[in-house]
């Protein structure tokens, strides 16, 4: 059987892989909702393609998006991720992923995950679109 995909899944062969591998696929994970959360902020005035197409270079600079590793960068890891030029180097977005890693260690102090979290700010049913 062959999968149907819009068009945009079918523009690049990286865009095919997400749409056929993640695009509506439930996530529960706080580190992979973590990870997803920030490609989606550095995605903003880009297309996701370019995004997509650097994750594993963000993957690599932001330690795989490990929460307490992320939380725990210092300015030397802030200077050293605006000069990879494998990312994109926007210091505001670099510094709103190590803050979103802070605010998930303190929902973690709260007892609460960020899948919890994000589960309560919704009334969707968690199914596969």
């Amino acid at each position: 059987m062959t999968l149907k995909r819009p068009q945009w899944a079918n523009a690049t062969p990286e865009m095919q892989d997400y749409y056929d591998h993640y695009w509506g696929f439930p996530v529960h994970d706080d580190q992979q909702l973590f990870a997803m959360l920030s490609l989606e902020l550095f995605q903003a005035g880009l297309t996701w393609q370019t995004i997509w197409r650097r994750r594993e270079a963000f993957n690599q600079a932001f330690a795989n998006f490990n929460i307490e590793k992320v939380a725990s960068f210092t300015a030397e890891d802030i200077n050293r991720l605006c000069e990879d030029e494998t990312i994109i180097r926007n210091r505001c977005k670099i510094l709103a992923v190590i803050n979103n890693a802070q605010v998930i260690l303190k929902l973690r102090k709260m007892g609460k995950t960020f899948d919890k979290y994000m589960g309560s700010t919704s009334s969707s049913v968690d199914t596969q679109i």
